[in-house]
């Protein structure tokens, strides 16, 4: 009975060791899945930074351009304003010549005819 109890509880131990050192594999997995979960994380959080810095460069090249194209559309703007004002007064000035050019006629066939 003696020997049959010393046999268990070797049994017992041998069971007990395997267990441990089972567990021990087990918790050295977890250590290394925990620091690869570390890793890729830290690689996530460069990753959307990078993403961040490059959506602001892009932003702000976005602002850049469309302040640009506003100002060209403003110096084209006031480029043909300026142009329509030029003709304006150069048709102005076509009138005012002919209703000279008129008075002058008029007074010329008003002293011809005295």
């Amino acid at each position: 009975a003696e020997q049959r109890l010393a046999q268990e509880r070797s049994a017992h131990r041998l069971t007990v060791a395997a267990h441990e050192q089972r567990l021990q594999q087990w918790e050295s997995r977890l250590d290394t899945r925990a620091k690869e979960v570390e890793e890729a994380e830290t690689r996530l959080a460069a990753a959307k930074q990078a993403h961040q810095r490059r959506h602001a460069v892009d932003e702000d090249t976005m602002t850049r351009r469309e302040k640009a194209a506003n100002d060209h559309e403003a110096k084209l703007s006031h480029a043909a304003r300026t142009q329509e004002l030029k003709q304006l007064e150069t048709e102005q000035m076509n009138v005012q010549a002919a209703e000279r050019l008129k008075a002058i006629k008029a007074d010329q066939v008003d002293l011809e005819s005295r």
